[in-house]
């Protein structure tokens, strides 16, 4: 059965994306029903939609996660066989202008769908949020929900392809959300990112070959912990490489498995 937030619950979780100070934002481009700031992506297209494979580590156990009837996630092995299993992960951009920009129209972002799948790629449950891709940077909402709410508190993923030096990225986020059960907080939340691109030309193995990539390591410090990440960066692919660093030494790696052009 598929699933997916509300929209009232996305409207939440948009309430602390609408900032991007020190972000790049390109001037838009109307154009009657289309996203004003897709015209010049060179990544996330409508017409492409990228499948990643994911782990969760904790200790010496390599998990994946499920879903159960009452909506209810849990942790399991990553080689279980179980039909509520979400085994991939992926990316697809709105054409049109969807539900956040008609919501709100001063939205700067071009609109993505990110989707839990289960091994037949039937969508078990979904996100609706955006990123930012010119040729200065792209800067990416990570997956968030049910096993990923602790992304939400690590640095997002974030390139500037040309900087040299260290770069910063704060986000200050508003009180509790309803739809983050698993974490806690009081009052406001303020995350401070730092990011430094560490390799140029990171040579990483994916199922299509070998490609070169932008090696950038980032932080993030808040009242939840502290939390790193390493991503790698391709210029025609995309973050095809995310390895997260958490609280408790729990690893999150997520790793580019395909492209489908639609």
């Amino acid at each position: 059965m598929t699933r997916s937030i509300s929209f009232f619950g996305l409207i939440l979780l948009l309430n602390s994306c609408i900032s991007s100070k020190g972000i790049f934002i390109e001037d838009p481009q109307n154009n009657e029903n289309e996203n004003p700031y897709n015209y010049d992506n060179k990544i996330y297209l409508s017409n492409r939609e990228y499948f990643y494979t994911y782990q969760i580590v904790k200790g010496n156990d390599t998990l994946k996660y499920k879903i159960d009837n009452d909506s209810i996630f849990s942790l399991i092995k990553y080689d279980s066989k179980d039909d509520n299993a979400i085994d991939l992960l992926s990316i697809k951009t709105l054409k049109a202008k969807g539900p956040i920009f008609q919501d709100h129209p001063d939205y700067s972002q071009t609109e993505i769908i990110l989707s839990h799948l289960n091994s037949d790629k039937k969508t078990i449950t979904s996100e609706l949020t955006g990123v930012i891709e010119n040729s200065k940077n792209v800067w990416l909402h990570p997956f968030r929900m049910n096993a990923f709410q602790i992304l939400q508190f690590s640095p997002f993923p974030y390139v500037k392809p040309n900087e040299s030096k260290k770069y910063k990225w704060d986000l200050e986020i508003g009180e509790h959300w309803k739809e983050l059960k698993d974490i806690t907080w009081k009052g406001k939340l303020n995350l401070k990112c730092v990011y430094e691109n560490t390799l140029k030309y990171k040579k990483i193995i994916l199922p299509s070959g070998i490609i070169n990539t932008i090696e950038t390591r980032s932080n993030c410090s808040s009242k939840i912990g502290k939390t790193f990440l390493t991503s790698y960066f391709n210029e025609q692919l995309g973050f095809v490489r995310l390895e997260y660093l958490l609280p408790k030494d729990e690893k999150i790696i997520i790793s580019l498995e395909k492209i489908e052009n639609k």
